[in-house]
């Protein structure tokens, strides 16, 4: 099981909870927050998960505003991936706050209008038809890391502000991104690196 002190956002599409594989409504098993999916569907591998085809697809909640310190992951595959593409796991419609992977190789984060990219020391870019975890940690000093399938992404910075999510996959009004996402967990405090290996391995056999 996946570290529960702290979640305050769980949508999965294996969860029949949050996801019955069917309809346009989806559940965030925690806090009650109601997702509509727009054109999104719904195909059932690696237990179930949401496509997006990057032309009209996302899923819209209700408003999470995250001021202080936090954890934002998600098991992605993302299909779209190049030259000053996002594909964004989460994001404000206004295009002001979003959380997702950007040409191919860096983490980019940005709150309140304010950008920073996070770039893999290695070198080694995301795939595309791969899945991976990739998760963004905010500590209360405004430290942000990333890490992916379990592991620091290898660079951190600060970023302060109040990062305001509402949707997945859509990076602003008019734009979207391609590929099939399974979940996102978010968390009202900073998850240690322990714990981030722990999430990381309760679900990986799901997309081996």
């Amino acid at each position: 099981n996946i570290i529960r002190s702290g979640l305050v956002f769980n949508m999965d599409a294996a969860n029949r909870k949050s996801y019955p594989k069917t309809g346009t409504t989806a559940t965030d098993t925690v806090s009650n927050n109601v997702g509509t999916l727009n054109s999104t569907t719904f195909e059932n591998v690696n237990n179930g998960v949401f496509n997006f085809d990057g032309s009209d697809d996302y899923i819209s909640f209700t408003t999470i505003a995250l001021s202080s310190e936090f954890t934002i992951s998600s098991w992605v595959n993302p299909t779209n991936l190049g030259s000053n593409t996002s594909t964004i796991i989460n994001t404000g419609t206004s295009n002001q706050n979003r959380v997702g992977i950007y040409d191919s190789s860096n983490i980019q984060v940005k709150a309140s209008g304010t950008n920073v990219f996070l770039t893999e020391s290695g070198g080694n870019d995301f795939g595309e038809d791969a899945w991976q975890h990739v998760l963004i940690v905010r500590d209360n000093s405004n430290n942000i890391t990333a890490f992916r399938n379990g592991l620091p992404f290898g660079s951190s910075t600060t970023l302060s502000g109040t990062l305001t999510l509402d949707s997945i996959f859509r990076f602003n009004t008019n734009a979207y991104s391609a590929g099939k996402l399974a979940n996102t967990h978010i968390y009202n405090r900073a998850l240690s690196s322990t714990e981030v290996l722990h999430n990381y391995n309760a679900l990986k056999g799901r997309f081996e």
